[in-house]
């Protein structure tokens, strides 16, 4: 007996004994009456019984139901090929009133998922499901032993000194990590460096030929940009036809040495790609890492843009001279000691590149008596800080809102220090350091004073809680993790997000990423800039900031989709990184992307007329991918090794306004709508003024002749039979 089962014998019983106590306290009988009370409560028992059972069984059919649709699902998911078309249909051939009604066998048309029957797109119910199942699995034991491993290709994370810059690369489901001098040209967009030369640039830049400036220039290619031969950027880029801003010799001679003048679109490939000098260029940008490390009085300074992008710098209304400090022009860097009364300071110093870009930043200086590493201190177990600071300064007192108690300082040296243990609580607090000092001052007369004096700085204290998890849910199921996301061209990106728990309040405790990055194989990039993922070029989603994946992956994505599958699809398998605040930690999650296609093919035998063959296509999955590109072709068929586009005879499709189908019987049919102009844009045919204006003359038409006549237009039929899924009738 089944646990459903069970629970409806129990809540039989339960009916029963209502029954039977409410049949007690009514009977007036007494004990010469028990046996028929006995009999009546067996009897309305035995009838709930049978209710009962018969709800049992109306849930196992709809369970029996989903399980189905769960199925196709898969079943679809697997791109079981299509059949191939066998034979010619003659065009000579008279229509018969069934070819009006295709029977869907052998002619591979195009369709919109959203008017198909067996193709049509997959319901949320059963999406849901299957990701259900998945979740179900994968969020057993979440926590710690969720956690996927971050596989550096060193062996362990790299640290850099507070003078270099990190450069991260992410590929082959590894991080390479290096660390770039912050003054060198080589670290601006830079994710791979040999020597003092940037090897790769980072997705959204572009190498440079400038010898005075930045290796890798921030720029974009014009969106969805081809050439004559449907050659896009990122072949210019691969097939080495264009490098750092300018053709290459390859690049001219493979062109007729008239690259420049290769016009498409209205746009040259050196007007229209970054690697030929073209695209939209943006000045990089930088920061001075000031912002959140204050100065100590007396206290040596020297910083430098990071990273450093141009060899011009510029400001307004910026005085840094009368602190002693001084700027170099070149560089950017500021140097020297501040001399004045503490307090806090801020200009804008703006970078000047090449073709008059331009961009500004704060360069921003916090001075103070005396300075711990940063304004916000980060715990862990038995860490200590030491603040810069003049001789002289002792007995130092520390107070914090709210009260640590497991943070002390050292009254001579200043030294704060977290006690040894796990578990810091509160995490953070907002802290006064202030220690004594000797202050001397000399009168007009030259006399002397000194007196102790109290000088104090401020801290923030905070002890990160990260985990090592990262997870990819719907968030329509947000305590479901999700391996697969599924995608569809043409369409709204489904809530899809990463967080780092499946529990809404243990979300809350943990630092969440502050951005993140993408690893889906060879052929994709991640801007870090725009936040975007690309394949081959074209973009297949955006990760905001706030964790959430959206956007509308483009119908271009499917020019590389060839196979013969009823619906093309591509798979990715990705790898998400999330890089946490303070400590630049990452931690990583894993799922499959599949982008499917919004066209289906379906097949069709009747009778149409064959197009001239095209060249191009060697095999029956390139037509298909050839059709689907070809905004006018709306079906094709693969004819002793060749391809050809088909559409209705003449005959079956009036063409002028007018011109109807029109016999004098009892009933008429008229073109079905995808007949209409051979395009793919099913709705949008039928719903013209062209054809509505030919319905309508083409019905009164047949109407004169007999005005028995049911004028019917037919949109589609049922696979296999006679019957039109929509149809309009004029009287």
């Amino acid at each position: 007996m089944t646990p459903a089962e069970r629970c409806l014998l129990v809540g039989a019983m339960c009916v029963w004994l209502a029954v039977a106590f409410k049949n007690q306290v009514q009977s007036k009988e007494g004990n010469s009456g028990q046996n028929g009370l006995i009999t009546k409560m067996f009897s309305e028992m035995m009838h709930e019984m049978k209710d009962l059972k018969a709800e049992l069984k109306t849930v196992q059919e709809e369970n029996k139901g989903l399980k189905a649709e769960l199925n196709t699902v898969e079943t679809e998911i697997k791109r079981d090929p299509m059949p191939t078309f066998v034979g010619g249909i003659s065009q000579e051939t008279e229509p018969k009133l069934e070819d009006l009604l295709p029977a869907w066998t052998h002619i591979n048309f195009k369709r919109l998922n959203i008017t198909e029957n067996n193709c049509r797109r997959k319901s949320y119910k059963a999406m849901e499901l299957a990701e259900l199942q998945l979740g179900q699995t994968a969020s057993q034991g979440l926590g710690s032993q969720g956690a996927e491993p971050v596989i550096y290709a060193s062996g362990k994370q790299t640290t850099c000194p507070s003078d270099k810059i990190k450069l991260q690369r992410f590929a082959d489901g590894k991080v390479y990590e290096q660390c770039c001098p912050s003054d060198s040209f080589a670290c601006s967009g830079c994710v791979q460096l040999q020597g003092s030369t940037c090897q790769t640039c980072e997705s959204g830049y572009t190498k440079s030929s400038s010898s005075n400036g930045a290796q890798c220039v921030a720029c974009q290619d014009a969106l969805g940009w081809e050439d004559r031969d449907g050659k896009t950027c990122l072949d210019y880029e691969k097939q080495n036809w264009c490098a750092a801003g300018a053709p290459t010799a390859t690049g001219q001679r493979s062109h007729g040495n008239t690259l420049e003048l290769f016009f498409h679109k209205g746009l040259s490939p050196t007007a229209a790609c970054c690697a030929c000098g073209g695209g939209s260029r943006i000045a990089a940008p930088f920061l001075y890492p000031t912002a959140d490390k204050p100065v100590a009085l007396g206290q040596d300074i020297s910083v430098s843009p990071f990273p450093r992008t141009t060899a011009e710098y510029s400001v307004q209304e910026c005085f840094i001279h009368e602190y002693s400090m001084k700027m170099e022009g070149s560089t950017g860097k500021v140097t020297g000691k501040v001399e004045k009364e503490p307090g806090d300071f801020a200009c804008k110093v703006t970078s000047h590149e090449a073709g008059g870009l331009k961009i500004e930043s704060d360069l921003t200086l916090s001075v103070v008596y005396f300075a711990y590493p940063a304004k916000v201190l980060l715990v862990k177990p038995g860490a200590s800080w030491t603040p810069a600071k003049k001789n002289g300064y002792g007995n130092f007192r520390v107070k914090c809102t709210p009260d640590l108690p497991w943070l002390s300082i050292n009254a001579n040296s200043g030294v704060l220090t977290a006690s040894n243990t796990a578990g810091l609580s509160p995490r953070s607090a907002s802290c006064s350091v202030t220690a004594k000092i000797q202050e001397c001052k000399t009168d007009s007369s030259g006399a002397k004073t000194c007196a102790d004096v109290d000088h104090s700085t401020q801290v923030q204290i905070l002890v990160p809680k990260q985990t090592e998890t990262l997870v990819l849910v719907n968030q329509r199921e947000p305590t479901k993790m999700v391996h697969q996301m599924l995608l569809r061209v043409e369409e709204e990106v489904a809530p899809y997000k990463l967080v780092v728990s499946l529990d809404a309040k243990e979300m809350k405790l943990y630092d969440t990423p502050q951005s993140f990055r993408f690893d889906c194989g060879a052929d994709t990039a991640f801007n870090a800039l725009t936040g975007t993922l690309m394949y081959k070029g074209y973009d297949v989603f955006t990760v905001s900031s706030q964790a959430e994946i959206n956007g509308v992956p483009g119908a271009d994505l499917m020019r590389f989709c060839i196979n013969n599958a009823a619906r093309c699809q591509l798979t990715l398998q990705c790898k998400a990184y999330g890089i946490l605040p303070f400590t630049g930690k990452l931690i990583k999650a894993s799922f499959e992307v599949i982008i499917q296609d919004s066209v289906c093919w379906r097949y069709d035998s009747t009778t149409y007329q064959i197009s001239d063959a095209t060249d191009g296509p060697t095999q029956q999955a390139s037509c298909q991918q050839w059709c689907r590109n070809k905004a006018d072709c709306a079906g094709f068929v693969w004819q002793s090794n060749k391809c050809h586009a088909v559409r209705n005879v003449g005959k079956v499709m009036p063409t002028a306004v007018g011109e109807g189908f029109c016999t004098g019987a009892t009933q008429v049919y008229g073109s079905a709508a995808w007949a209409l102009s051979g395009s793919s844009r099913v709705r949008k045919d039928f719903d013209s003024a062209d054809y509505a204006a030919w319905q309508f003359k083409a019905a009164q038409d047949c109407l004169q002749r007999d005005s028995q006549t049911t004028f019917v237009s037919v949109q589609f039929a049922e696979p296999g039979t006679n019957v039109p899924f929509k149809a309009h009738m004029l009287p």
